[in-house]
Formats: C-alpha cells, sequence, structure tokens
C-alpha cells in the first residue's frame, strides 16, 4: 500500500507533530510512505519514509494519483493550513486531533487571509442563515468568539466530513459526535498512540539540573497553557492549600491573556512557567512531577497527549470529567466534575495527592499499566493501515456503484423514459439496490 501523509512535523509547536514523528517509522513498517510538507524538514525524516515538497509538484493530482490513500492531519493550529488547502482539491481520510475545527477556520480565514467574507460564508455553509448571521456579530464584536465559548456547539467541521473519505478519531466520544453528523462516513477510533520512554537520571538529580528544591512537591500542568486548561481554576485552589511547600510548574507556552493572572497570583515562588519545551526536557518535567493536573473546559474534542504521555510514566493526574478523559477509567485517574463546584473538588484532589504518596503511587501504576495495555504505537500503524484498507474498498466500491448507476441512466435517458414510465422501474430499481447494497 501506498499512503501520502500530509500533517506538521517538528520543529513545528504542536502536538500533533511530535504525535506524526514519532508514528511515521511504525507506519512505515506496513506501508510505502511518503511525508508531505510545505516546506523541507530541517531534520532526517524518519526511517523509511520518503519526503516530497508540496510547493515544488506543479501537477499535484497527477502527483497523488499514484497512492492508494491519501491522510491528512486536522487540528487547531496553524501549522495545518497548507494541508487544508491540499485536501480541498484532493480529499482523503481525515485524522481529527480536534473534533472542533472553529479556531482552525477562525484563524485561517479571519488571521490568515485576511478574508472575513470567507469566515461568514463557511459559518453559512456549516450552519444556514444562522450561523451567517452570527458570523456577522462575531466580526463586529456583537457576539463572543464562539471557537472559545462553544467549540462543540458550532465545530464548524462540515465542510472536512462532507468531503473525507474515512475518519479516524481517539476517543469513543469524538467517534459517536461524527456518526451523529454523518452516520454513513466510515469512522474508526484508533487509540492515542505513545512511545515508551525511560529517564535514565534520578529525580533529584534532575531538581537539582533545573534549580528545583528537592523537599517540594511538584505540581505540574502540561502543554499550552490556555483559558481552557482552567488554569485560574488550578491557581485559585493551590493559593488554599494548606501545604505550601510545593512548587506549581507551568511547562508549556503561556497564552498572553493569562499572564496577568500568573503575574497577580498570591504564589510568589510556587509558580513557575517553563516556556515551551520538547523532547528530553518534556520528559524530564514529566520525571519530576508528583501531581498532574489537566483540565479542560471547553473541550473540542480532542485527546490529550501529555496525560497519556505522564500516565505511561506513572503519574498521578487530575483531569476534567468530560469528552474523552471520561472514558479513562475510575483507578487510573483522579476525576473533577465541570461544574460550580469544580474548585473545591480540585482542592480535595490536591490536599489528598500531596498529602498521600502511597495513593500518588497506586494511581500512577494503575495509568502506567493502562496506557502500556491500550495505547501501543505499533498496534496504532497497524489500525490505521487495516482502516486505509477498508477505506480504500470502500471508494472503490462507491465509484463503481456511480460509473454503473451512471451508465444505467445514460442508457434509460436515451430510451426517451418520460414520467409516465417511471412505474416500470421501480422492480428493476429494487433489484440494482441489492445488488449495489
Amino acid at each position: 500500500m501506498k499512503i501520502a501523509h500530509f500533517s506538521p512535523l517538528p520543529p513545528d509547536r504542536t502536538g500533533v507533530a511530535d504525535y506524526c514523528w514519532e508514528l511515521l517509522p511504525e507506519l512505515s513498517r506496513h506501508a510505502e510512505l511518503d511525508i508531505w510538507v510545505e516546506r523541507g524538514l530541517e531534520a532526517q525524516p524518519p526511517r523509511g519514509c520518503g519526503i516530497v515538497e508540496l510547493r515544488t509538484q506543479p501537477r499535484l493530482a497527477e502527483q497523488l494519483s499514484v497512492y492508494d490513500s491519501i491522510v491528512y492531519h486536522f487540528g487547531n493550529s496553524k501549522y495545518h493550513h497548507y494541508l487544508y488547502r491540499a485536501f480541498l482539491d484532493h480529499p482523503g481520510v481525515v485524522v481529527m486531533h480536534d473534533l472542533g475545527l472553529h479556531h482552525f477556520f477562525a484563524e485561517y480565514f479571519l488571521e490568515i487571509r485576511k478574508a472575513p467574507e470567507q469566515y461568514v460564508e463557511e459559518m453559512e455553509y456549516n450552519y444556514g442563515l444562522q450561523g451567517r448571521a452570527m458570523a456577522q456579530d462575531v466580526l463586529v464584536g456583537r457576539l463572543s468568539p464562539p471557537w472559545e465559548t462553544q467549540p462543540l456547539r458550532y465545530p464548524l467541521n462540515k465542510r472536512v466530513l462532507d468531503l473525507a473519505e474515512g475518519v479516524i478519531v481517539h476517543s469513543e466520544f469524538a467517534k459517536r459526535l461524527v456518526q451523529e453528523t454523518h452516520p454513513h462516513l466510515p469512522v474508526r477510533r484508533i487509540n492515542m498512540p505513545i512511545w515508551k520512554t525511560k529517564n535514565t537520571e534520578s529525580v533529584d538529580q534532575l531538581k537539582m539540573r533545573y534549580g528545583i528544591p528537592l523537599d517540594r512537591v511538584i505540581v505540574a500542568s502540561f502543554g499550552m497553557v490556555t483559558p481552557n486548561k482552567r488554569i485560574e481554576t488550578v491557581l485559585r485552589a493551590i493559593e488554599r492549600l494548606k501545604n505550601r511547600k510545593l512548587i506549581y510548574l507551568l511547562v508549556g507556552e503561556v497564552a498572553s491573556c493569562l499572564e496577568g493572572a500568573l503575574r497577580t497570583s498570591r504564589l510568589e515562588g510556587i509558580v513557575r512557567p517553563t516556556g515551551y519545551v520538547s523532547g528530553k526536557a518534556f520528559e524530564d518535567y514529566c520525571a519530576i512531577a508528583d501531581v498532574c493536573v489537566n483540565l479542560r473546559y471547553p473541550t473540542s474534542g480532542e485527546t490529550s497527549a501529555s496525560v497519556c504521555r505522564l500516565m505511561a510514566a506513572a503519574k498521578a493526574c487530575v483531569v476534567s470529567d468530560t469528552g474523552w478523559f471520561s472514558e479513562l477509567p475510575d483507578d487510573c485517574v483522579a476525576k473533577v466534575d465541570v461544574d460550580e463546584r469544580e474548585e473545591e473538588t480540585l482542592l480535595a484532589c490536591l490536599e489528598s495527592l500531596i498529602a498521600n504518596e502511597r495513593l500518588r503511587a497506586k494511581m500512577g501504576a494503575n495509568a502506567r499499566e493502562y496506557v502500556w495495555a491500550n495505547h501501543s504505537i505499533s498496534s496504532a500503524a497497524s489500525h490505521y493501515v487495516e482502516f486505509l484498507r477498508e477505506v480504500n474498498s470502500h471508494s472503490q466500491k462507491r465509484r463503481f456503484d456511480c460509473q454503473v448507476i451512471d451508465g444505467i441512466s445514460t442508457h434509460i435517458a436515451h430510451l426517451g423514459v418520460t414520467d409516465e414510465d417511471l412505474h416500470l422501474l421501480e422492480r428493476p430499481a429494487e433489484i440494482l439496490a441489492r445488488l449495489l447494497g
């Protein structure tokens, strides 16, 4: 099987890039694989993979016609813009890292293309005249951006799903939502693939290297620090903790809208933002952490690679009880309801986990066992290829069906059949429907 693969790749600052970089070598064991990139790679390509620069391919349709399957990875960052343009003309199987794509399209139309009228048109395509009116209200400031407040009520993903030949998601939650709007579209849940890693340095060595006191309990949040990670709620809960002998690490780039909240919190000397980290530094901070907090509301239907990595490292994690997070076993993570008692529940979880090292160890051990059993990268690659073959067969059958129907329609037209003769076609139509099944 020959596959064309479109996705961000390192050094792009997105988790999807890291995800693909780890998956591609394993995927190349099952298929001939070309990575289509917007520009050349800074690093050596993953083993077994060819590299094709999109901008050097003037005859794109001809080039892509040689592949059995084309795979596009979609998420809510600017690094997916280049592949969306290719997808519109040459659809394939989409991997939905975020089910809600409203943020992606808002940035694409409003900031990158400077084309607000296209955002309005996209909203109308998805939600009719109501969507058009909403978009116009957003543009003049009468309505808060729905990609921030209601990302799954207005996911803006209809065009992508309408054109897709098949969809890969990472949770039953996302799969169900796709099936509700596109019941005939092939969709497969494939668990987030996680690569096993092992840190060779001790926790004390790592703490000394990063300037962290050895006697502190380390609470940490990983990933882009954005409002939907409930960071302000976490800060308030930490302010109320009885045990102040701790450090709260924010391991990731801090959104500008949260910088003020960090400055005004009464947690000087406790909160430590690290800025963007990747690779070895991420693994180091993961090893250092005692309790990890990854809340999420509202969700865009994503699966958290950070949480999966932390669970694989046997870390005690506190998550929101929503979306994919709700699917995690209760003995592997602590769950916080998204309700008016969110802060109180989080505070109770933190108090318990900080005070009880044995509880942290037990939860972490359960989490590691679960991830190792369910998130194998080799298993994910096998499921990818299996699904791509199924979709390819489905697409070939659909093309054959269309050719048969077009041929019959042409012959009927040549016979001069009128509306008065349609009753004569009912029985042949029934037989044809059963044959094409």
